[in-house]
């Protein structure tokens, strides 16, 4: 497996001084770049040893995903900005989670909804192909929105679309928070994509803490066990990348290395 961290590019060298391998940015602060700022992240991450392997938190809510408002001009553009910049930088997946852009107002169709979310996701794949870049539904949980929450949400999604480049980003804040069963990842490990860890702490979201090692301990051995061996990014969103990055790697690190030692 190879470990990245969900942060801003002022947090590069923290990451690499770590020994981090990727960082994974935030799709919706990409968009917001003038290109002269684009030409300087893309320096950074070629003149450094840890890559991009993607983007999070990357749909403006402006850009609905479902619901009222949704729109197959404002997706497509979006798609198309989105999809360049992760190519510009060398990314390989864009995470479609954005929770803000996945609420619907009480009453909504669900039939409809289920039509918007595949129109959406068709068009990223088809402009991400482009590419060679993966388009990634992530299953978010009842606290945040409201449709398409958990994980078999997402895979019965993924599946009715049967697109090359579509799969899931597995969330264990998620799935812990929905109360959902590691087993449910057996149903289709092909469609994990990629992965985030994060703890929630009084309340906060925040990253990886020693008291709950067993936790990450037992959903990383279900993930190498069911043949996983792909990217995992710890995804906070509250606290600082420095004073919590450090220990997460060795978390992770330390439950790979036992892992190893078992085989």
């Amino acid at each position: 497996m190879k470990f990245g961290f969900c942060t801003n590019i002022d947090n590069y060298q923290l990451l690499a001084d770590l020994g981090y391998d990727y960082i994974e940015l935030s799709g919706r602060e990409i968009l917001t770049y003038s290109p002269e700022k684009m030409k300087e992240v893309l320096k950074i991450l070629s003149d450094g040893p840890v890559s991009c392997c993607g983007f999070n938190s990357t749909i403006p809510v402006q850009v609905p995903i479902v619901g009222e408002g949704f729109s197959p001009e404002k997706t497509s553009e979006c798609a198309k900005r989105l999809c360049f910049a992760a190519a510009f930088l060398g990314a390989s997946n864009i995470g479609i989670g954005s929770p803000a852009s996945r609420r619907l107002p009480k009453g909504y169709d669900m039939a409809r909804a289920d039509d918007e979310a595949r129109q959406f996701l068709t068009i990223f794949s088809q402009e991400a192909s482009q590419y060679n870049i993966n388009i990634l539904w992530e299953h978010l949980n009842y606290e945040e929105s409201n449709y398409c929450i958990t994980w078999k949400d997402g895979l019965k999604l993924v599946h009715s679309l049967n697109l090359p480049n579509v799969a899931l980003v597995c969330d264990l804040y998620h799935i812990h928070t929905n109360g959902e069963s590691l087993l449910d990842l057996s149903l289709d490990p092909s469609a994990i994509g990629h992965v985030h860890m994060a703890q929630k702490s009084d309340g906060l979201r925040v990253a990886l803490l020693p008291e709950y090692k067993d936790i990450y301990k037992e959903f990383l051995y279900t993930l190498m066990g069911l043949g996983y061996d792909g990217t995992v990014s710890v995804e906070p969103i509250n606290g600082q990348a420095s004073d919590q990055a450090e220990l997460s790697l060795n978390i992770m690190k330390e439950i790979i290395s036992q892992w190893k030692k078992q085989l």
